[in-house]
């Protein structure tokens, strides 16, 4: 038998090794994954602590540490619209610097999350939107099947994230800055929250994808069994065969 033929994998151990291949060189997408939450997350925290850094710290430092770090993000924009976007968070922190004043700092999270809108709608005109690439950076071995289904909660978030940044534009004009800061901090995590735990609920019960069997999973799967849809047990099917893929057999 010649080398060559010695050497050429079987069908089924090349896909066995692209699969484990997948696991091993999931590095892209989990820093993309981490630096989307690192946005989101800054968004969240920023109405709570902003007035706290300044009372502290005094306004124009703060101000100035926000506009310097949208000026460099600024540079490192991928197209016109992310320019200008980032442009604005940095200008909104600048005229703080000027003025002296605390105001211009409340629409900073707007514009947060504008960029965040801007980012899941944007993905929507790719292959890959933004759910699938942050459901591929958790689980690589996330089925071709649920693209449809991350398309729309692609949309969804990003709509979600536009009606945040019309609120929280409009909201410093129109309330009291601690009034502000309950609407921006607490008010907008809350409904975030529920719209996420909402959403999960609605994904598990359609794909009825079981596979870390933890407590939940265990509790959920006699509610929601899934061979009683198609796709729960086009779901567990998968699940099956990728385990026994990677060695996961029990």
């Amino acid at each position: 038998m010649s080398n060559d033929e010695r050497g050429a994998p079987e069908p089924a151990d090349a896909d066995v090794h692209r699969l484990r291949k997948d696991y091993a060189a999931n590095v892209d997408n989990r820093v993309q994954a981490a630096l989307l939450a690192v946005l989101a997350l800054g968004a969240m925290l920023y109405p709570v602590l902003i007035r706290r850094l300044a009372d502290h710290f005094g306004v124009r430092i703060v101000a100035a540490i926000f506009a310097v770090a949208g000026g460099l993000s600024v540079l490192r924009a991928p197209e016109r619209r992310s320019c200008a976007l980032r442009a604005a968070a940095a200008a909104v922190p600048a005229s703080a610097v000027i003025t002296g004043t605390v105001t211009p700092l409340l629409w900073v999270p707007a514009i947060l999350y504008a960029n965040l809108a801007l980012l899941f709608l944007a993905s929507l005109a790719t292959p890959v939107p933004l759910v699938l690439r942050a459901a591929r950076a958790i689980q690589p071995a996330v089925p071709e099947f649920v693209a449809p289904y991350c398309r729309r909660v692609t949309l969804l978030w990003g709509v979600i994230f536009a009606l945040n940044a019309v609120v929280l534009a409009i909201a410093p004009w129109a309330v009291s800055p601690a009034a502000w800061e309950r609407l921006a901090g607490y008010g907008v995590w809350t409904w975030m929250g529920a719209v996420t735990i909402v959403e999960f609920l609605v994904r598990k019960t359609y794909f009825r994808n079981y596979w870390y069997r933890g407590p939940f999973e265990r509790f959920w799967s006699r509610l929601f069994p899934a061979e009683a849809t198609p796709m729960g047990r086009r779901s567990a099917e998968y699940i099956r065969e990728t385990r026994r893929k990677l060695g996961l057999d029990d």
